[in-house]
């Protein structure tokens, strides 16, 4: 119920109404152009509820309509918002899926009239919320939709500014985009089997050849795509006016004549927009020939489509043919090549481009795009430039744009502003095409987006060709290419000078050499085309700071490096594992040394996979990188000490438009850290949808350990016993003895590679090893401790797994010989998993060699042995070693050897005789007792002892470091990367936090040291 706010002197909620309707209208182009898509306190607006009035209406014909519902009663505006979804329009029957709920801040009681606008227009701070409607496939009903509010408590703070940019984005929701994309796509793949049963398979090679596909079926389902891209895109332009392009026609029920939609398309092409049309002109004309009647079935299938599509008004934020072309692809999951989901490339583009990076004269300038460049030098469909562009779009529209300005701004975008450089053709192609929808139908020349090979006799590389040239020249169809809009044959090649780009957003391949896997493990390439792609890639890169076993993503974000101007800004999609793993510690010791404002963000262990992952359907967990390249460089070559931002999201970001409300919440918190504080909640309402923390790089190179971390104090605290502290709540308190690293300490075994291999695998390495048959068994010579099992090994003391042997043909004596020498009773875990795994350090009762799982220590003093088994397997031990390992997979950490021998513990070998002593006895009295998983720590009462032996030995227990110590454990098993979402750990959890009173349960706000 509306409550009017009287009062001699005071807003009502209409005026106030009319003034956000004004200022909303100057906020965007379209609106200033056409006002009355902005519809204030106006009956007959609804169907079936003509005396309605919605306080703000907006149906702009492009994006869904929303209803802005305003009130000074946060609760009434809520409830008003949420009797508007499910209305529809009057005009086009459209549903209303998406309703703002405005609560206007007090202070508006007392401005007046056309002030307010002004006053919104000078970026006063409004509260606002999403309210949803979602409806899936096959429901029949309204009733049966879903109701969703974003946030689930309080209010979005945000200008009228950051509203319009909100509200295109937000008025379809996922779940109905992902319900037309798939009914899209199965209209293709139907359209492409169709297709397949009347061609030959000289036919389908032929087209394939034209579409440079290298499998028939994929080319076909391609061609669908062509053909789908080239009617949207038509569509678009006879929306927006384009001379002498006609609508397609949505509501024939007749086949359409093949030569009359190509003769339609052949005389676009010939004013412009080549890019677009060329390839679907081609391949029309071909299929055509073959089968002129299945081509015009195929036509009414895809004009189906195109109806869809516009009567779904899924607006210019998505390009349906970019995020169909992914689903088509055959060897992305093969080649690891991830395509960019639209809200991750809306929340990198948002932290990446952001409003300080260039003045206001700058960003009003309508030939930006003639001094300044965005580019993706694997820009696969175009995501990152779609939203990059967007992006910078909205900020020039922001600071004066006009219709005029906005075309130059988009001409001189797509003539060589925007740079986009990708492997495939048709990916460039549907690149360039959706970049051009982006304008307002205005024409325009070559562009900078284009196709470099990969392959062929000398092994091209791709976009890495870049670190040896300027300019990558060739003929089109041999080795690379570009899209041009006005059909000059000009010298194909995409040029992209070193420290020449203001913007780099990019999403790299992630493939690796690893178990015989080619890096350009590319379909369609011949062994001895990925030997000389490998060959040629391990030279381009030989003088870069990278490390080969991390993969290609390294490379470009060398390469990025390299072509990135001083000042210029970086935003990345990377494996999780460039954060943690040896392999990249040369690359973070490079990002550290060249660029400042690093921001690292990953989503919480688990929780984006498959389809809620920033890369679509890839299984393993990523991250983003954000940063400003250097000006200038350190004297001595390194910066004095790397501060990087870590975020961790405790969900991931799935819709496109809360991207952008995420990205300004990132940046406000970072704000707020500038002073001493080293971490801070990032917040939307009063929702908390992660932390961030500053990590200061004392060692370059080294895991950015606290990303992923969801407790921003555990991690703080986790690092700070790298050094040697205990430190929580602030309160610090060193340890005794000295840090150092475990190869410092100890004498580290071998890789099980040398060690040996298991009975019928590959053979490798001294020996042959079998598994034993008991515990018997276990005893002898050239045992091992090889494997890890959770159900044999939940005690301190375990039996080695396996026996060696030495059949013909397997090692040597001298190699079996100095294997021997590692032979040790303790082993340390190589791949631990948190949530079945209870011991990161074994002891045996018989000497062995380590394995794959275990790696063998030694130490002259055999009391060490027990004392480090004590710490290894300790809350304090599993700190570090989480602080350390990969947690690229959710409940594991996992260490490669270089990394394991750098991992830091305490030098127990100087510790007083007497506490040496101590420890030995308390693991004899332990050495026995069952253990629970390691992610079960919080409950296990033989952990706990370990934990008190351990105070005991580094002389900390006393005081309230035992408490501590007790809040660090419960907070480090509630971690995400470490319960790993596995069920027996959550119900545990869930059942301790039940039965126990609120002072037994640790909490951050009460334990001090």
């Amino acid at each position: 119920m509306k409550k009017l706010a009287m009062g001699v002197g005071r807003t009502t909620e209409e005026s106030f109404n009319g003034a956000l309707g004004a200022a909303l209208r100057r906020t965007s182009v379209r609106w200033s152009e056409a006002p009355e898509c902005i519809q204030v306190e106006e009956t007959n607006l609804l169907h079936a509820q003509s005396s309605l009035k919605p306080d703000i209406l907006i149906n702009d014909g492009v994006f869904p309509p929303v209803i802005i519902e305003c009130s000074f009663s946060a609760t009434d505006a809520d409830q008003d918002a949420t009797r508007r979804l499910g209305l529809e329009t009057r005009r086009g029957r459209f549903r209303i899926r998406t309703v703002i709920a405005l609560h206007i801040p007090e202070r508006f009681r007392r401005i007046q009239g056309f002030t307010i606008t002004d006053t919104l227009l000078r970026s006063e701070p409004l509260a606002y919320t999403v309210h949803q409607l979602s409806e899936r496939r096959g429901q029949t009903s309204i009733t049966d939709a879903s109701h969703r509010r974003w946030p689930k408590r309080g209010f979005i703070e945000g200008t009228v500014f950051d509203l319009a940019s909100l509200l295109p984005s937000i008025g379809s929701p996922r779940e109905r985009m992902e319900d037309i994309a798939e009914s899209v796509a199965r209209l293709v793949k139907e359209a492409a089997s169709g297709l397949e049963i009347t061609l030959t398979s000289r036919q389908q090679q032929e087209i394939a050849h034209h579409l440079h596909q290298r499998s028939p079926l994929k080319g076909l389902r391609t061609m669908m795509v062509l053909w789908l891209n080239a009617l949207l895109t038509q569509q678009r332009l006879a929306t927006q006016g384009a001379e002498a392009v006609p609508h397609v026609d949505l509501v024939s029920d007749t086949y359409p004549d093949v030569l009359t939609q190509m003769n339609i398309w052949r005389a676009i092409n010939q004013r412009n927009w080549n890019s677009v049309f060329d390839p679907a002109i081609d391949v029309l004309r071909l299929s055509s020939q073959f089968n002129p009647a299945e081509t015009s079935r195929i036509l009414f299938k895809l004009i189906s489509a195109v109806l869809q599509i516009e009567t779904a008004q899924l607006g210019l934020h998505i390009s349906v043919c970019a995020e169909l072309f992914p689903k088509l692809s055959e060897d992305r999951k093969q080649a690891a090549a991830f395509y960019t989901q639209p809200a991750t490339a809306e929340l990198l583009a948002g932290l990446a481009i952001t409003p300080t990076t260039l003045t206001p004269d700058e960003w009003a300038d309508a030939d930006l795009f003639r001094k300044c460049h965005l580019s993706d030098l694997a820009c696969g469909t175009g995501t990152l430039l779609r939203a990059g562009y967007r992006r910078i779009a909205t900020f020039h529209e922001q600071t004066g744009g006009t219709v005029e300005s906005l075309e130059r701004l988009h001409t001189h975008a797509m003539e060589g502003g925007l740079i986009g450089t990708d492997i495939s053709p048709i990916a460039a192609h549907l690149t360039s095409s959706s970049l051009a929808a982006l304008g307002y139908g205005a024409p325009y020349g070559d562009t900078q987006i284009g196709w470099v090979d990969v392959g062929g006799g000398k092994g091209q590389t791709g976009s890495l060709e870049y670190f040896a040239t300027q300019k990558i020249v060739d003929l089109f169809n041999v080795g690379s290419g570009k899209s041009t809009g006005n059909g000059n044959n000009g010298e194909n090649s995409v040029a992209i000078p070193d420290a020449s780009l203001d913007w780099v957003l990019m999403n790299p391949p992630y493939s690796r050499t690893r178990g015989g896997q080619s890096v350009f493990d590319v379909a369609g390439l011949s062994d001895a085309e990925r030997r000389a792609c490998q060959k040629r890639w391990i030279f381009l890169v030989k003088n870069e700071e990278v490390n080969n076993q991390a993969g290609l993503a390294a490379s470009f974000l060398a390469l990025a490096r390299r072509k990135c101007k001083p000042g210029g800004r970086i935003g990345f999609v990377l494996p999780l594992s460039a954060a943690f793993a040896e392999s990249w510690s040369i690359t973070r010791r490079m990002m550290e040394k060249e660029f400042e404002d690093l921001l690292a963000i990953t989503i919480a262990s688990g929780q984006a996979l498959g389809k809620r992952a920033l890369s679509a359907d890839t299984g393993m967990e990523e991250m983003l990188l954000v940063g400003t390249k250097r000006a200038n460089h350190h004297a001595n070559g390194e910066p004095a000490s790397a501060r990087i931002h870590c975020m961790t999201l405790r969900e991931p970001i799935l819709r496109v438009g809360e991207a952008g409300e995420v990205a300004r919440a990132i940046q406000r918190a970072m704000e707020n850290m500038q002073g001493s504080t080293t971490s801070y909640p990032v917040q939307i309402g009063q929702d908390e949808i992660g932390q961030i923390c500053v990590f200061t790089v004392k060692l370059p190179g080294a895991p950015w350990s606290p990303l992923g971390v969801l407790h921003a104090d555990l991690a703080l605290a986790a690092n700070a016993l790298l050094g040697g502290k205990l430190l929580f709540n602030g309160h610090a308190v060193p340890i005794e003895v000295p840090m150092a690293l475990m190869k410092d300490l100890f004498e580290i075994g071998p890789t099980h590679d040398l060690i040996g291999h298991l009975s019928g695998r590959d053979p490798r390495g001294a020996f042959e090893f079998h598994q034993v048959v008991d515990s018997v068994d276990a005893m002898g010579p050239d045992r091992a401790l090889w494997n890890a099992d959770s159900r044999a090994q939940k005690r301190l003391v375990v039996p080695l797994t396996h026996k060696g042997t030495a059949p013909k043909g397997v090692g040597s004596k001298a190699k079996r010989e100095a294997m021997r020498q590692f032979r040790s009773t303790l082993f340390y875990a190589r791949n631990m998993r948190w949530t079945s795994q209870t011991l990161l350090t074994a002891t045996a009762t018989y000497h062995g060699m380590g394995g794959r799982a275990w790696t063998s220590l030694q130490h002259e003093d055999k009391r060490v042995y027990k004392a480090f088994a004590l710490w290894g397997n300790s809350t304090l031990g599993f700190l570090v070693h989480w602080t350390q390992g990969q947690r690229t997979q959710s409940g594991r950490a996992t260490t490669q050897m270089k990394a394991l021998a750098s991992i830091p513990c305490p030098r127990l070998d100087q510790i007083p005789e007497v506490r040496l002593d101590q420890a030995v006895l308390a693991f004899d009295a332990l050495s026995n007792k069952e253990l629970l998983p390691a992610c079960q720590a919080h409950a296990d009462e033989v952990r706990k002892k370990i934990d008190q032996a351990v105070l005991e030995m580094l002389n900390l227990y006393h005081g309230q470091i035992p408490e501590t110590l007790k809040t660090l454990r419960w907070l480090w098993c509630n971690e995400p990367s470490v319960h790993g979402q596995n069920q027996t750990a959550l119900a545990l959890l869930e059942e301790y936090r039940n039965n126990s009173t609120p002072c037994e349960v640790p909490t951050a706000s009460t334990t001090t040291i």
